[in-house]
């Protein structure tokens, strides 16, 4: 009788360890495990992980610039939290219905499953996990584009969270009339900007480069000026991925024009 007990007790250990393996899933989510309105379903779930996924903010995080994405750009999306254990996640950037907006680029320590998530490829037991990956941002007029996301540390406690990133504005600026005289070069640029104006006076001009929210975060004063064509090479390195507003004034005259930082 106690030898029957003892292969009992062993049968039923190991039953738990070969569904403990089989249901935890320590090298990435499976797809549809984000919490949004399409795929329905979180972390949390039977035989995967306990505990009702508690809503949590500061989790997802970028280097979209606050006058938002431009189309085709591409931004770093970074995903850290902090807890005791073992720590995954799973992300994914959707429409309302489940199209994936924009595109993914996984980084070090993360995949790409089911083509529009991007999950953990080993789980992070430092006090704070962090991974992060690259998205290019989808065609203008797409809008607002929501990540959702669902975090698990160890097998007891689930969250999910989300993150809005705009799109930039750039229809319905009101340019200066004698903006056809001013253009930028190449536009979109990356670090350095070519600004090209027609003037009829030689005289100093002053520039301006603000942001959409009017912030400024470029200027000049006193440059020397000719009749006629004018180049100048405006250094925008350390500025932030986004729309600008240029703006170039002469004698009480001003110039503007849109450009575009990548």
């Amino acid at each position: 009788m106690k030898i029957k007990k003892i292969v009992f007790l062993f049968a039923a250990v190991a039953g738990v360890g070969i569904c403990f393996e089989l249901n935890s899933k320590p090298t990435g989510a499976p797809a549809g495990s984000t919490g949004s309105p399409a795929d329905g379903a979180t972390c949390y779930r039977s035989g995967c992980h306990y505990g009702a996924p508690v809503a949590k903010t500061g989790i997802v995080s970028s280097d979209i610039p606050a006058s938002g994405y431009v189309p085709g750009a591409t931004y770093n999306i970074t995903v850290s939290f902090s807890g005791t254990g073992k720590k995954g996640f799973q992300i994914s950037p959707q429409s309302s219905s489940g199209i994936l907006l924009g595109s993914l680029i996984a980084g070090t320590g993360n995949q790409i499953v089911g083509s529009k998530y991007i999950t953990h490829t080993g789980t992070q037991t430092t006090a704070t996990a962090t991974w992060s990956f690259k998205w290019v941002a989808p065609a203008a007029g797409t809008g607002a584009v929501t990540f959702y996301c669902a975090c698990a540390v160890t097998r007891n406690n689930t969250w999910t969270t989300t993150y809005t990133a705009n799109e930039g504005i750039t229809a319905g600026i009101n340019s200066d009339e004698n903006s056809a005289y001013l253009s930028a070069f190449p536009n979109p640029f990356i670090n350095e900007i070519g600004v090209k104006v027609s003037l009829k006076a030689a005289s100093p001009v002053s520039i301006w480069v603000y942001t959409l929210n009017g912030q400024l975060v470029h200027q000049q004063h006193n440059i020397g000026a000719k009749t006629g064509d004018n180049s100048f090479a405006i250094n925008l390195a350390t500025a932030q991925k986004g729309v600008y507003i240029l703006k170039l004034e002469q004698d009480g005259e001003l110039y503007t024009s849109r450009i575009v930082k990548n």
